[in-house]
């Protein structure tokens, strides 16, 4: 009981002071506030709250996606539909996305995979060299087309991939949630290679928006204006991208989120549509 009664403290802890360190950076560095969040502080709140279930269930899905999964035989798989990858953000791994895997199951998109990034303290690059083997494992299966979605620094790892990879040809979308494309604030509060790279101004960032993705990719940019952790939440929406933007959701909370599954699988189907 009392470990239990730790946990529910820590996570409650940790969500507040990421809010509290929210706003002291954007008091420091003069950045706008959504102006709905002012009118409505029940949201506020529910929203906070969202957050913090949300951590929570993230620490305790954990466990569950230390190994990476592996492709599926081929006579499981539908060669005539198109492979899913999602991919995790910052020191998380697969487990992360479990409950869009077995949502997106229970919609009927077949052939999702996701994908466990380790080091989670290396650098972008490396997690691009683990995506690229994973399309290509996939690929052997049969599958030609793979959309890709991703929530925050997998975002950032598939957009390298997609721009220096020559297999990039077999994705169709980049779906990413609450990725920091064009750089974080908070990124100085971390460690490892790949958050120094995903601070706002970085010359890997800057680097990485000169590229052109090739023009079979679509690119979409979920986002929250309540995002607590990529500062200012603007910064989540990649050059060239579709947006489309959601209020009082968290950035853990992003990936639960009723609204948000419903909206990934959406982009999902209208590729299919258009095919």
């Amino acid at each position: 009981m009392r470990v239990l009664l730790f946990f529910i403290i820590g996570c409650f802890i940790w969500t507040c002071l990421s809010f509290v360190v929210k706003v002291i950076i954007c008091s420091r560095f003069a950045i706008k506030k959504n102006q709905h969040h002012a009118s409505h502080p029940l949201k506020i709140i529910l929203g906070i709250f969202g957050e913090f279930v949300s951590v929570a269930a993230a620490i305790l899905l954990y466990p569950f996606g230390i190994f990476n999964s592996s492709v599926k035989p081929q006579a499981k798989l539908n060669k005539k539909r198109k492979g899913v990858l999602l991919i995790h953000g910052y020191i998380h791994n697969r487990s992360m996305l479990i409950p869009m895997k077995y949502y997106l199951r229970r919609r009927g998109v077949e052939n999702v995979f996701d994908i466990t990034l380790s080091p989670p303290f290396a650098s972008i690059e490396h997690f691009a060299g683990l995506i690229s083997a994973k399309v290509k494992e996939i690929k052997s299966c049969g599958i030609e087309e793979i959309d890709m979605v991703c929530h925050s620094m997998g975002g950032i790892a598939a957009r390298y991939y997609a721009a220096n990879s020559p297999d990039a040809g077999v994705i169709g979308n980049i779906i990413t949630i609450g990725s920091p494309h064009l750089g974080t604030a908070l990124a100085g509060l971390h460690i490892g290679r790949c958050c120094g790279e995903m601070k706002t101004g970085s010359s890997f960032l800057k680097d990485l928006n000169e590229k052109r993705l090739p023009g079979n990719i679509k690119m979409f940019s979920i986002w929250s204006t309540f995002d607590n952790i990529i500062l200012p939440p603007e910064n989540s929406i990649a050059p060239g991208s579709k947006e489309i933007s959601f209020d009082y959701i968290g950035h853990i909370a992003l990936v639960f989120s009723q609204s948000v599954l419903n909206k990934v699988y959406e982009l999902i189907k209208e590729k299919d549509k258009e095919n």
